[in-house]
């Protein structure tokens, strides 16, 4: 699957808010909302969905893994938040039916603390955000939307970062936690087909049968179990806006 890149020509603040997104796609289904930038220093990174068993499970613990050779090797890792945002009652569950998407207790206090991992297999930092030297990360919910922005350096000049080279495709992967959502009183399980819908976000973009759209996207179904485990190539643009291709792309 290929993410296109672009250059941020305009300031991105990491606040938990979609509005500053010009270009976003839809993936996963179309269920995901994805952006992705990049200026001389920093990956910008976009995550939304108003699908309440994925955002859930992004609330559980999301990771972002980087592969600054444009592969899917887990080089250097991002986890946040941390989970533990719903307990195993799935507390956002009423007999019968799904309540609105809506933010857990203790969300912004949970929110302030992240994981580094890599690039050994073994090393892993938890640590508050504000220590780690360039890396931003805020969680936000914007009506019933669960949206999730991050600002990763990938310069070699930085303590934590992707360490990739200006002009050059990177692996970019997503990875969640996998969460089972129950009919109440039935018991049973979600077919997992049934209640998708189709999110709408502008023009068709062909390459990975992900969508282009400019900023939000329409309601969406839900599906008995969500889990994320996506892996994109992307270019690093540079300024003037020059495009590299994945590889295999002409």
């Amino acid at each position: 699957m290929n993410l296109p890149g672009h250059w941020n020509d305009h300031k991105i603040v990491v606040d938990g808010r979609n509005s500053e997104w010009d270009v976003t796609y839809l993936i996963d289904d179309n269920k995901l909302v994805i952006g992705c930038v990049n200026d001389s220093d920093f990956v910008y990174l976009l995550l939304a969905t108003n699908d309440r068993p994925l955002a859930m499970s992004m609330l559980r613990g999301l990771t972002v893994w980087f592969d600054p050779k444009g592969g899917t090797n887990k080089v250097f890792g991002l986890r946040y938040p941390l989970g533990g945002m719903f307990g195993r009652g799935d507390r956002g569950r009423q007999e019968g039916v799904d309540r609105q998407l809506e933010p857990p207790q203790g969300l912004e206090m949970m929110s302030t603390e992240i994981e580094i991992l890599g690039p050994g297999s073994e090393d892993a930092h938890k640590m508050q955000l504000m220590e780690t030297g360039g890396i931003q990360a805020k969680l936000n919910f914007t009506g019933s939307t669960y949206v999730c922005e991050m600002r990763i350096p990938y310069r070699d000049s930085y303590p934590f970062s992707i360490k990739a080279a200006p002009a050059t495709v990177i692996g970019l992967g997503l990875e969640t936690s996998q969460i089972r959502a129950q009919r109440g009183n039935e018991g049973g399980e979600r077919d997992r087909n049934q209640g998708e819908g189709e999110q709408e976000g502008g023009g068709e973009y062909g390459r990975g049968g992900m969508r282009g759209g400019r900023g939000g996207f329409g309601q969406g179904g839900s599906r008995t179990t969500e889990q994320l485990d996506i892996w994109m190539k992307t270019p690093l643009i540079v300024k003037g806006g020059i495009q590299i291709p994945p590889p295999g792309e002409k």
